[in-house]
């Protein structure tokens, strides 16, 4: 994703983070910070109080932090099974199978196997941890780390977050 993002115009106005809440430096000067990709649900819940200080630490007063997590009532997870995730994509190796297939459901928490079978038969397996928290979980660790304003909707557009909406976006003032 910041491969792309580093393509697109403008980008050279912008300064690319790779890597965790360890790799910020907490200058008090940015604008904003942007995390993508269900990034949030991966931290676990003893990381995520230090990360969304981190965080707070780059912003400037006022800045806006902004991300997406998905939606525990949607439990999609119920949904990622191999029969419904494989896939085959071409890729510059070949064509590369896919699927996930959950191993464990709890206390917030879902675990699964992402496969990923190369041309030559070879599955590499990775297991992923996702942390799945409401809204209010995440309102409630917003305004801990000292943010104000949160708002919560249903998309990147802005629509409004419903009950069985598949994820919410957020977006946070520094104070």
């Amino acid at each position: 994703m910041l491969g792309y993002a580093r393509r697109q115009p403008g980008s050279g106005s912008v300064t690319w983070i790779d890597g965790d809440a360890s790799a910020l430096t907490p200058t008090t000067t940015a604008d904003l910070a942007i995390c993508t990709g269900n990034a949030m649900m991966h931290v676990g819940p003893t990381e995520l109080p230090p990360t969304l200080a981190a965080l707070a630490g780059t912003l400037r007063s006022g800045g806006t932090i902004s991300f997406e997590s998905r939606n525990p009532a949607f439990r999609e997870w119920e949904r990622w099974t191999p029969e419904a995730t494989n896939s085959v994509r071409r890729t510059p190796v070949g064509e590369l199978r896919e699927w996930l297939d959950v191993t464990d459901v709890g206390d917030g928490r879902v675990v699964f196997d992402a496969h990923n079978v190369f041309p030559d038969g070879q599955d590499r397996v990775y297991t992923c941890i996702l942390f799945f928290r409401t809204a209010e979980e995440f309102r409630r660790e917003l305004g801990l780390a000292g943010f104000t304003d949160v708002t919560c909707s249903g998309n990147w557009h802005g629509a409004p977050a419903e009950e069985h909406s598949p994820f919410f976006v957020f977006r946070a003032r520094r104070r």
